[in-house]
């Protein structure tokens, strides 16, 4: 009868066991990865930087007050600051989607985690239960001892032991399960806390962004009168946008020919190299006769783009590397004016185009190199002021709007090496404009330089 009992309750434990593993297994096979924690800290950065770029914004507002001839730059600013805002209110919106979904998660989790706890909690009551009625204080000692030799009744012995421990473990693993569930639920609370937190401040950013609508409406009915003058001033904005442009298309077709007669040049030496290695050792053959023709050296190449030096390639891959990561072509300063084609901030029907960013920094300020490279154009342009272009393999950097510059064409620089003095405006700011391109693909700086 005792080893009757014991066989019984071995099979329930190790059956228990059994199930409770398959359980543990099957909702580990379950759990789904979490969003990425880095995806929350791009967004933590990109909110930080927007609210920078407009409390910079803000205060060259501030300052324009003063001065009521500047009515269109106000204007401008504003249209910058409300881009900003609505960037800012996007960011905003990403973090609140991030944390539903971390919720959403955290929810699951806590289901799954109480799934297992009552599978445990039954499992240890079925084990307790059992142990309860056969619990005969003798019972262990008797099978032990009626043990037919020493071996045998070490592993009795050994087998009570597992029974005790496996226990323990069940106790000990319910006791884990209900931790992990109380921090869960601490997580939990705490992202519908910050989840709050966000829509409250996305509900500030929306009234303070209608307000500057409103402020906005009221400068494009004082500024009304002036369309006419407006209106010219945008066709000479685009002029000069243009000639920079061809200036900048100009540079870049002389580099790319000057690639193509070093390749060339690369090309004859080798196939001169490889004749001359080929050539008899002898002066005893023939010399051509009248009818036959030595064919020249097929020194042809394909059109070559910026990339065409193992050495081009290499500082390509090294500044693409650093996407993001780039430093600052001013030492202090804020984006006031945005990349792309925007609406005019007071004429309707009417866009502007910016092929980079506008910088604003304090009067003085210098221009400095985002990354090492070679200068490849130094020139004027009217409403730019100065520009330098800094070549980094196929990649080009752009300064515009210096009053002095300290570089030359051809000249090697280092990253944050100073290029020139940007021009300060009647506002007392010095105010950049920053260009990156990829031959001739214009990009968005922004997303280059780091924060």
């Amino acid at each position: 009868m005792i080893k009757f009992r014991f066989s019984v309750l071995a099979l329930l434990v190790i059956s228990l066991f059994c199930g409770v593993q398959n359980l543990s297994a099957q909702t580990s096979k379950k759990k789904k990865k979490k969003p990425p924690v880095s995806e929350k800290a791009k967004l933590e950065k990109e909110k930080k930087r927007l609210l920078t770029d407009i409390t910079a914004t803000g205060k060259l507002l501030k300052e324009t007050e003063k001065n009521k001839e500047a009515a269109l730059q106000r204007a401008g600013l504003l249209n910058t600051k409300i881009q900003q805002r609505n960037s800012l209110i996007v960011t905003y919106q990403k973090e609140v989607s991030f944390l539903d979904t971390r919720i959403t998660e955290n929810k699951r989790e806590i289901g799954r985690l109480e799934e297992q706890l009552s599978a445990l909690k039954t499992a240890y009551k079925k084990m307790i239960f059992y142990a309860y009625k056969n619990r005969e204080g003798t019972d262990h000692l008797l099978y032990i001892l009626a043990s037919d030799d020493v071996n045998k009744a070490y592993r009795r012995f050994n087998y009570f032991k597992q029974v005790t421990d496996f226990r323990r473990s069940k106790a000990d693993k319910i006791k884990a399960v209900r931790t992990g569930i109380t921090k869960v639920t601490e997580r939990l609370e705490a992202d519908r806390s910050e989840k709050g937190e966000l829509l409250a401040a996305e509900t500030g950013q929306r009234q303070m962004l209608e307000s500057e609508k409103k402020e906005q409406e009221m400068l494009a009915a004082q500024l009304k009168g002036k369309e006419a003058e407006l209106r010219k001033k945008i066709e000479k904005n685009e002029r000069e946008r243009l000639a920079l442009e061809e200036k900048i298309k100009k540079i870049i077709a002389a580099e790319i020919e000057a690639e193509r007669k070093r390749a060339e040049e690369k090309a004859r030496k080798e196939a001169e190299r490889k004749a001359a290695a080929s050539k008899p050792a002898s002066t005893g053959t023939k010399p051509a006769g009248p009818g036959t023709t030595t064919k020249p050296a097929n020194t042809a190449t394909k059109p070559v783009e910026l990339t065409v030096t193992p050495e081009t390639r290499a500082l390509s891959n090294s500044f693409e590397g650093n996407k993001g990561a780039l430093p600052w072509p001013v030492e202090k300063g804020a984006i006031t004016g945005n990349f792309g084609t925007h609406p005019h901030p007071v004429l309707k029907n009417v866009s502007v185009k910016n092929d980079g960013i506008d910088i604003t920094a304090p009067a003085g300020s210098d221009a400095r190199a985002v990354y090492g490279g070679t200068v490849s154009g130094v020139f004027p342009v009217e409403g730019y002021g100065n520009v330098v272009i800094v070549r980094h393999g196929e990649y080009l950097s752009v300064y515009s709007n210096l009053s002095t510059v300290y570089v030359s064409r051809d000249q090697k620089i280092k990253a944050k090496d100073r290029i020139g003095k940007i021009e300060t405006g009647e506002n007392g700011k010095a105010v950049m404009n920053f260009q990156i391109r990829k031959g001739s693909a214009i990009l968005n700086p922004s997303g280059w330089l780091a924060r």
